[in-house]
Protein backbone atom coordinates (compact mmCIF):
# COMPACT_ATOMS: atom_id res chain seq x y z
CA UNK A 1 0.00 0.00 0.00
CA UNK A 2 2.97 2.42 0.66
CA UNK A 3 4.70 1.55 -2.34
CA UNK A 4 1.77 2.10 -4.60
CA UNK A 5 0.11 5.07 -3.28
CA UNK A 6 0.68 8.34 -5.09
CA UNK A 7 0.99 10.12 -1.87
CA UNK A 8 1.54 9.08 1.80
CA UNK A 9 0.17 11.35 4.50
CA UNK A 10 0.74 10.51 8.10
CA UNK A 11 -0.66 11.75 11.44
CA UNK A 12 -0.62 11.67 14.93
CA UNK A 13 -1.47 13.40 17.89
CA UNK A 14 -0.07 14.09 21.81
CA UNK A 15 2.08 11.48 22.46
CA UNK A 16 2.10 9.68 18.80
CA UNK A 17 2.18 12.64 17.02
CA UNK A 18 6.28 12.44 17.11
CA UNK A 19 5.69 9.10 15.93
CA UNK A 20 4.01 10.36 12.88
CA UNK A 21 6.40 12.91 12.28
CA UNK A 22 9.17 10.86 12.42
CA UNK A 23 7.66 8.44 10.39
CA UNK A 24 6.90 10.62 7.91
CA UNK A 25 10.36 11.82 7.54
CA UNK A 26 12.06 8.19 7.15
CA UNK A 27 9.40 7.44 4.65
CA UNK A 28 10.71 10.83 2.78
CA UNK A 29 14.17 9.66 2.12
CA UNK A 30 12.98 6.47 0.38
CA UNK A 31 10.02 7.73 -1.45
CA UNK A 32 8.64 11.28 -2.91
CA UNK A 33 5.50 12.51 -2.19
CA UNK A 34 5.49 11.87 1.67
CA UNK A 35 3.50 14.76 3.67
CA UNK A 36 3.08 15.44 7.42
CA UNK A 37 -0.34 16.54 8.46
CA UNK A 38 0.54 16.28 11.93
CA UNK A 39 2.10 19.81 11.98
CA UNK A 40 -1.18 22.12 11.95
CA UNK A 41 -4.17 19.86 12.95
CA UNK A 42 -6.16 23.25 13.00
CA UNK A 43 -6.42 23.17 8.98
CA UNK A 44 -6.23 19.22 8.85
CA UNK A 45 -9.52 18.57 7.55
CA UNK A 46 -8.94 21.50 4.53
CA UNK A 47 -5.41 19.44 4.01
CA UNK A 48 -7.38 16.17 4.05
CA UNK A 49 -10.59 17.66 1.45
CA UNK A 50 -8.43 19.62 -0.47
CA UNK A 51 -5.40 17.46 -1.50
CA UNK A 52 -6.04 14.17 -0.49
CA UNK A 53 -7.65 11.94 -2.88
CA UNK A 54 -8.48 7.47 -2.80
CA UNK A 55 -5.52 7.21 -4.74
CA UNK A 56 -3.08 8.35 -1.58
CA UNK A 57 -2.93 6.38 1.98
CA UNK A 58 -2.80 7.92 5.56
CA UNK A 59 -1.21 6.51 8.03
CA UNK A 60 -2.07 7.32 11.53
CA UNK A 61 -0.19 6.77 14.83
CA UNK A 62 -2.46 5.76 17.38
CA UNK A 63 -1.22 4.96 20.77
CA UNK A 64 -3.54 4.24 23.49
CA UNK A 65 -5.49 6.61 25.14
CA UNK A 66 -6.49 7.36 21.70
CA UNK A 67 -7.65 11.25 20.77
CA UNK A 68 -10.96 11.89 19.79
CA UNK A 69 -9.13 14.49 17.39
CA UNK A 70 -7.45 11.32 15.32
CA UNK A 71 -10.46 9.02 15.48
CA UNK A 72 -12.54 11.89 13.97
CA UNK A 73 -9.82 12.33 11.40
CA UNK A 74 -9.94 9.01 10.64
CA UNK A 75 -13.50 9.01 10.30
CA UNK A 76 -13.27 11.70 7.92
CA UNK A 77 -10.86 10.25 5.50
CA UNK A 78 -12.70 6.91 5.70
CA UNK A 79 -15.74 8.74 4.48
CA UNK A 80 -13.94 10.01 1.56
CA UNK A 81 -12.77 7.05 1.00
CA UNK A 82 -9.30 7.66 1.42
CA UNK A 83 -7.17 4.37 2.90
CA UNK A 84 -6.16 4.42 6.26
CA UNK A 85 -2.92 2.28 7.64
CA UNK A 86 -3.55 2.29 11.55
CA UNK A 87 -0.30 1.84 14.00
CA UNK A 88 -1.15 1.28 16.92
CA UNK A 89 -0.56 -0.07 20.32
CA UNK A 90 -4.06 -2.31 21.04
CA UNK A 91 -6.75 -3.29 18.82
CA UNK A 92 -9.09 -2.08 21.17
CA UNK A 93 -8.73 1.10 18.95
CA UNK A 94 -11.58 2.46 17.56
CA UNK A 95 -9.72 3.41 14.26
CA UNK A 96 -9.55 -0.42 13.65
CA UNK A 97 -12.69 -0.19 12.65
CA UNK A 98 -12.37 1.90 9.68
CA UNK A 99 -8.79 1.16 8.89
CA UNK A 100 -7.43 -0.58 5.65
CA UNK A 101 -4.71 -2.21 7.14
CA UNK A 102 -3.51 -2.60 11.21
CA UNK A 103 -0.74 -3.52 12.71
CA UNK A 104 -1.18 -4.22 16.40
CA UNK A 105 2.01 -3.58 18.80
CA UNK A 106 0.00 -5.23 21.35
CA UNK A 107 2.12 -3.11 24.22
CA UNK A 108 -0.21 -0.97 25.76
CA UNK A 109 0.17 -2.36 29.20
CA UNK A 110 3.92 -1.50 28.69
CA UNK A 111 5.54 1.79 29.98
CA UNK A 112 7.93 1.46 26.94
CA UNK A 113 5.17 1.48 24.42
CA UNK A 114 6.45 3.72 21.99
CA UNK A 115 9.42 1.79 21.41
CA UNK A 116 7.65 -1.13 20.18
CA UNK A 117 5.47 1.36 17.97
CA UNK A 118 9.12 3.13 17.16
CA UNK A 119 10.48 -0.24 16.23
CA UNK A 120 7.08 -1.36 13.91
CA UNK A 121 7.98 2.24 11.93
CA UNK A 122 11.66 1.38 11.44
CA UNK A 123 10.67 -1.75 9.96
CA UNK A 124 8.48 -1.14 7.90
CA UNK A 125 10.50 1.38 6.48
CA UNK A 126 12.91 0.08 5.49
CA UNK A 127 10.58 -2.35 3.92
CA UNK A 128 9.47 0.19 1.81
CA UNK A 129 13.24 1.32 0.72
CA UNK A 130 13.91 -2.24 0.03
CA UNK A 131 10.55 -2.37 -2.25
CA UNK A 132 11.06 0.73 -4.28
CA UNK A 133 14.70 0.16 -5.31
CA UNK A 134 16.89 0.97 -6.95
CA UNK A 135 14.81 4.62 -6.91
CA UNK A 136 15.10 4.54 -3.21
CA UNK A 137 18.70 4.06 -3.22
CA UNK A 138 19.46 7.09 -5.81
CA UNK A 139 17.13 9.38 -3.28
CA UNK A 140 19.66 8.43 -0.16
CA UNK A 141 22.52 8.43 -2.26
CA UNK A 142 21.36 12.27 -3.38
CA UNK A 143 20.56 13.44 -0.16
CA UNK A 144 23.75 12.39 1.22
CA UNK A 145 25.79 13.79 -1.06
CA UNK A 146 23.50 17.23 -0.70
CA UNK A 147 24.42 17.08 2.85
CA UNK A 148 28.06 16.32 2.29
CA UNK A 149 28.75 18.66 -0.66
CA UNK A 150 26.81 21.35 1.89
CA UNK A 151 29.16 20.46 5.00
CA UNK A 152 26.45 20.15 6.78
CA UNK A 153 27.27 16.26 8.02
CA UNK A 154 29.93 15.19 9.85
CA UNK A 155 31.52 11.85 8.41
CA UNK A 156 34.48 11.16 10.99
CA UNK A 157 37.83 11.45 10.98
Amino acid sequence: MLCKAERVFTFGARSSKSLAMYFGYLLGSFRKEVYQLSHDPGFIYDRILLNVTKKDIIVFCSAWPCTKETINIANFCHSRGVPIALITNTNLNPITKVATSVIDTNSVNYSSGGTALMAVLEVIAEEVGRKMAPESTRNIEKIESTLKDNDLIFWGY
